[in-house]
């Protein structure tokens, strides 16, 4: 037989190539066989490669095969063909992982294995980072990526065996044509907040239903339901607010791009508030306030202020420290004749008179605020005054003081106007809400009477006066921790408040001034600093505040807002 790779004639029988020396099996060696001629009988020896023969004597077709006289008895026997052939199964093992192992060194050191490998990292990572991001889909695409290139790679190194040659290709170009659909879902989440379930009784019945898939209810009590909205246009919350205006909120009611509050003819209040940046409806419903006669207090805090018109109200707080009482049936006109009689009373030092809102010191610091809420109820509210050290006072002048730049005037004015849509519309929730948790333990002090019992409480009120002063350090901490606000952010509440008094004393005097280019160079740097305020006070977020926090912190930034609509609408 001839050997494949030299060509040289070798034995019948023989093993190995005589002259190279390779393996003469059936995969690289052309056997030989022994024909003869039916019609001349000539013999003839060929290569036994499945080509037709023809005799080259007479051209005849009909050939047999002859075997040699020596050979013959041994091709007939069992026991030399079960030999020949384990011996040619051996042979043909061994080529196969010859084979095997050859296109395992050529993947290994080819460009395409390192490719490979280097997306399934890739796709592992992003799988990671799509599932933690809430990108669920954009996961699933990556996780069948990683499993794809890992799978051509293991095909490609003979891990994993191929039922078909370059089935390891079809792999990695499968994963890389995901590659198109996982980008595509890269921007898409997957919303997990809890589905709308829109109550079929209480308070809700009075408003309709936002017809909402997402969403949570807060609040569902005979006082007090809250509800947030998800994934709600702006074109849907003005769609609401004409429905709630169909249902009766239209008393009192005040509309602005982003809020609406409105009352209906039994005293319910509704408030709507609308975040467009993500989408969002909050919607809140108050109880009627339940308010009775009272008794107008004979001492304390209470009797520094004159007796109002109505007498139907209700008290929420009354100490040594605050007193604060809703007052019902105020009129318009009452509520002026009220703020007047507080000016005769001697609170007029630092005040702001807006239509609806008045707030004043008296000569010993004693803060007074009057608002005139809806359905005809005015609250008032008195508090005493709060005692610094000189050393807290100056650390917060110099704190305003260092605080100098350049800004631009017309961002800081749209801001503070923002601001102002959306603290007022949250302060009345919370303040209403500390109303309908109110308790009633101070309403007996209100009925006491007599002249023994004025003089005894004036004699504590002269000893509390001294014990007071001696630690009221001590009493402003323990305040702090107690109503659990954050003394850092009383600070800054604090200091916002005094900058912005300063802000709106500026600004009268600019507008006022007959050469307003006098003071460019100071108008410059408090926009500077109303800037810097501005953006210090974004850093705090209300929903992630406790009750008593974003209680505080909505009073204060209420007051503010009040401060700066005089200047601002000039």
């Amino acid at each position: 037989m001839r050997c494949a790779y030299c060509g040289s004639e070798n034995n019948q029988n023989a093993m190995f190539c005589f002259r190279c020396g390779k393996p003469l099996t059936m995969n690289n060696m052309v056997p030989r066989i022994l024909l003869r001629c039916r019609v001349c009988n000539h013999m003839m020896e060929v290569e036994n490669n499945g080509q037709p023969v023809v005799c080259p004597c007479c051209g005849s077709r009909d050939l047999i095969q002859e075997f040699p006289t020596a050979q013959a008895p041994q091709m007939g026997n069992p026991a030399y063909q079960n030999v020949n052939l384990n011996r040619m199964q051996n042979e043909n093992a061994w080529w196969e992982k010859q084979e095997i192992k050859n296109r395992q060194v050529a993947y290994q050191k080819g460009a395409f294995s390192k490719v490979t490998i280097v997306f399934v990292f890739i796709c592992l990572l992003s799988c990671i980072l799509c599932f933690v991001g809430g990108r669920i889909l954009s996961g699933l695409i990556a996780a069948a990526q990683t499993g794809l290139f890992s799978c051509s790679w293991l095909m490609g190194m003979q891990i994993i065996k191929e039922k078909k040659l370059s089935l390891h290709k079809v792999f990695a170009i499968a994963s890389f044509l995901l590659i198109i659909p996982f980008f595509v879902l890269a921007g898409r989440k997957i919303d997990t907040r809890p589905k709308m379930e829109w109550p079929q009784s209480g308070m809700v019945d009075l408003i309709p239903d936002p017809k909402a898939k997402r969403g949570d209810i807060k609040y569902n009590n005979e006082e007090h339901f809250s509800a947030e909205v998800y994934n709600y246009s702006e074109e849907d919350y003005r769609l609401y607010i004409e429905k709630c205006k169909e249902n009766g909120f239209t008393i009192d009611s005040d509309e602005t791009q982003t809020k609406y509050d409105a009352f209906n003819e039994e005293g319910y209040q509704l408030n709507l508030f609308y975040r467009s940046s993500s989408k969002e409806m909050v919607i809140n419903l108050y109880a009627p306030m339940q308010m009775k006669q009272i008794r107008w207090p004979s001492s304390g805090m209470g009797a520094m202020l004159p007796i109002p018109a109505s007498l139907m109200g209700k008290v929420n707080v009354d100490s040594m420290k605050e007193f604060a009482v809703y007052i019902g049936d105020t009129s318009e006109d009452d509520f002026n004749d009220y703020i007047d009689a507080c000016i005769e009373q001697g609170f007029n030092e630092d005040y702001s008179r807006y239509e609806f809102q008045y707030s004043a010191d008296d000569e010993e610091g004693y803060h007074l605020d009057i608002i005139l809420q809806g359905f005809s109820i005015m609250y008032v509210s008195i508090t005493a005054p709060q005692i610094t050290t000189p050393e807290e006072t100056e650390s917060g002048n110099q704190s305003l003081a260092d605080e100098s730049s350049f800004g631009d005037s017309s961002d800081a004015e749209m801001s503070s106007s923002e601001l102002s849509d959306e603290s007022s519309s949250d302060s009345e929730q919370l303040t209403d809400q500390e109303n309908t948790e109110s308790s009633h333990e101070n309403e007996n002090d209100e009925e006491l009477s007599g002249e023994s019992s004025q003089e005894s409480e004036s004699s504590e009120e002269i000893s509390d006066e001294s014990s007071q002063e001696e630690e009221s350090s001590n009493e402003q901490q323990g305040e702090s921790e107690q109503d659990g606000i954050d003394p850092d952010l009383i600070d800054f509440l604090e200091s916002y408040e005094a900058f912005i008094d300063e802000y709106v004393a500026f600004m009268e005097k600019y507008q006022n001034e007959e050469n307003p280019l006098s003071l460019m160079v100071q108008y410059a740097a408090m926009m500077g600093r109303y800037a810097e305020m501005s953006a210090k006070l974004d850093q705090y977020d209300p929903s992630e505040m406790s009750l008593e926090e974003a209680w505080y912190y909505y009073e204060v930034i209420n007051r503010c807002n009040q401060k700066l609509s005089s200047v601002l609408d000039d």
